[in-house]
């Protein structure tokens, strides 16, 4: 005899056994991505504020901030080279607090700060924007500096994440489109 002659394979517990398999895998996927549900809200409820600052270059870069609370209340302030100077409400909202949390997620040092500078690249380009994040947490302050002439592959998710939050702020009217 063959082993195709002997019907379909058993999963041990038979059809009743494969159907529990499949229903454990299915709930353990639920439970999972609850479970990722969850890390993003205590991480949204950890952060108090993010602020995003687009630092001098060599030339006519827009040098602003740009600061959102979670609860959704955002603060823009120009310095130089943007249509709109000084401090003034911004637009907000809680759902760009939260997409820029999950942007900037991947690339938050895990504890302290981090500077991404002439020190830690190893091909940079001078006098290019720098862009710093600041978290603001119960238990203080924790920031992310780069640099954006570094040329460095170990920091590319760090310079991807950051455009995509430069992206998703709401600025371009204060800032002067095109900047």
């Amino acid at each position: 005899m063959t082993p195709y002659s002997e019907g379909p394979r058993r999963v041990a517990g038979g059809w009743a056994g494969a159907f529990v398999l499949l229903l454990v895998v299915v709930l353990g996927a639920g439970c999972a991505e609850a479970a990722l549900d969850k890390g993003a809200t205590s991480v949204s409820n950890e952060v108090r504020a993010v602020t995003f600052r687009s630092g001098a270059c060599y030339g006519t870069c827009p040098v602003f901030e740009y600061r959102i609370d979670r609860e959704g209340a955002a603060v823009f302030e120009g310095e130089n080279f943007t249509a709109v100077k000084g401090e003034r409400e911004a637009p907000g909202g809680r759902e760009t607090f939260r997409r820029i949390l999950a942007t900037l997620a991947p690339v938050r040092p895990d504890e302290g700060d981090l500077a991404i500078d002439r020190e830690t690249c190893r091909r940079i380009a001078t006098d290019m924007i720098t862009y710093t994040v600041v978290w603001e947490t119960s238990a203080g302050q924790q920031r992310l500096s780069y640099n954006t002439g570094c040329a460095d592959a170990r920091f590319q998710d760090v310079k991807t994440a950051l455009a995509e939050v430069r992206a998703l702020l709401p600025v371009d009217e204060l800032v002067g489109k095109g900047r």
